[in-house]
């Protein structure tokens, strides 16, 4: 029997302690199922512009837009450095992102860095709230790497991934098995 408190009988006192063993119980499904999700790095977008630019100032309210709706997205974090602190803030981006350095020849410059480092400059035409969500949800289709997404076949000691249309030949060279992907090196 726990003690008891202040002005408190013993089917108080047994429901109190009910109460925490649920609690705790609560606490620690929630526990394991956080550390069962898999943890997702977000794609980084960065602008980089300049006010007394033309086309930033025409650009700027699609990028607020864009900035407006994707807020809630855990999959993209969006940034935006300012002409004055380019070199600094792109180091210091550089840096906190372990990237190799980033391109900056004009403005806007509209950037990507993707978790595994690759770094995409936005080339699609027209500055508009449209283009960058197309753009965006590009990454979003792309495949997360594991080990195990790829089959790998050895070949005279090196390893080469296997992302095209394979087939297998028996002995009279006609084909058993084929399955679908990019085309493959050897033919």
């Amino acid at each position: 029997m726990p003690p008891l408190k202040k002005k408190e009988n013993k089917k108080t006192a047994k429901k109190r302690v009910a109460k925490r063993k649920t609690a705790k119980k609560q606490v620690a499904k929630r526990k394991t199922a956080l550390l069962k999700e898999p943890k997702v790095e977000p794609i980084a977008v960065v602008l980089f512009f300049a006010h007394w630019c033309g086309h930033c100032q025409s650009m700027y309210p699609e990028w607020e837009q864009l900035k407006k709706e994707y807020e809630s997205d855990n999959n993209f974090v969006l940034r935006e450095v300012e002409h004055g602190n380019i070199e600094s803030d792109k180091q210091m981006l550089e840096k906190e992102l372990g990237v190799s350095p980033i391109q900056v020849q004009g403005f806007p410059t509209l950037v990507k860095i993707h978790p595994d480092k690759h770094i995409e400059y936005y080339e699609n035409g027209e500055r508009n709230k449209e283009n960058f969500i197309n753009w965006l949800n590009e990454a979003k289709k792309q495949p997360e790497v594991s080990s195990n997404i790829f089959q790998q076949m050895h070949y005279g000691g090196y390893k080469i991934p296997i992302t095209g249309k394979v087939k297998t030949y028996s002995k009279n060279k006609s084909a058993t098995k084929s399955r679908k992907s990019k085309p493959s090196l050897f033919k």
